[in-house]
């Protein structure tokens, strides 16, 4: 996990999605991630890959380097709605960041469903 880049997880899900819709052009491609999955999905969801949504589960919001994006850089760059499913009791999610991050998506305008 430690050798991956923001940028080799956006090459990788470039080329699943070109593949995506070249077979099935008409398509609507979610991406969904799971932990460290689910904070790159965000990564992903501002890389201008007109994706539908994107559904992250026990995501890290305003992650760091190492455990992901920083995920409030790039929301204003995000095109898709975002539905995210959090556990209320995780201690590496506290429920100050979930509010944080639930405040910064409206303001940039990105559709949000946010469980907890």
């Amino acid at each position: 996990m430690q050798a991956t880049t923001p940028a080799g997880i956006a090459a990788d899900n470039s080329v699943e999605v070109a593949l995506l819709r070249a077979n099935h052009p008409d398509c609507a491609v979610i991406v969904v991630g799971f932990c460290f999955g689910g904070s790159n999905s965000w990564l992903y969801a501002a890389s201008g890959h007109r994706l539908a949504g994107e559904i992250g589960f026990r995501d890290r919001p305003m992650a760091d380097a190492l455990h992901g994006p920083a995920s409030a850089s790039s929301v204003a760059e995000i095109t898709c709605p975002l539905h995210d499913l959090f556990d209320g009791a995780d201690p590496l999610i506290p429920p100050e960041t979930i509010a944080e991050w639930d405040s910064i998506l409206p303001t940039c305008g990105v559709s949000r469903g946010i469980v907890i």
